[in-house]
């Protein structure tokens, strides 16, 4: 079985790619999806299951373009994986751009993600989506 670093490494990699079906193979089917932050970001918040997983995936494409994002940092603990990076992006509805550092945590058991939750610096992405 993998580890849970060759798991999210995994997850990173498909993601990077553009295959979507590959990186949505990492989770498990209760996955918890979390983004914390304002209300004005219109996809934060919490998804449960794969379903939800990919509406938040839908509802991130819809209102931002992703010019830039890279994970700098992997820090592996029992079962979780820390990731530190950072984003380049841009608001569709106001065309404004942000560059962003975040924070994502993953829970992963029996070789599947089962959880992930991510810490943003959401005032650049506030002031693109105003």
């Amino acid at each position: 079985m993998k580890s849970a670093m060759e798991v999210v490494q995994g997850f990173y990699s498909a993601f990077g790619n553009e295959e979507t079906e590959k990186a949505f193979s990492f989770f498990s089917e209760d996955i918890e999806w979390r983004l914390v932050g304002p209300s004005t970001i219109p996809y934060f918040g919490t998804y449960s299951g794969i379903d939800e997983v990919k509406e938040f995936f839908a509802t991130l494409a819809e209102h931002e373009q992703i010019n830039e994002f890279q994970p700098l940092e992997f820090l592996e603990g029992v079962n979780t994986v820390t990731v530190l990076g950072k984003e380049s992006c841009s608001s569709k509805a106001s065309g404004k751009s942000f560059k962003t550092e975040w924070a994502h945590i993953f829970s992963v058991n029996e070789g599947k993600i089962t959880r992930f939750l991510e810490y943003i610096d959401t005032v650049p992405m506030d002031a693109a989506y105003k």
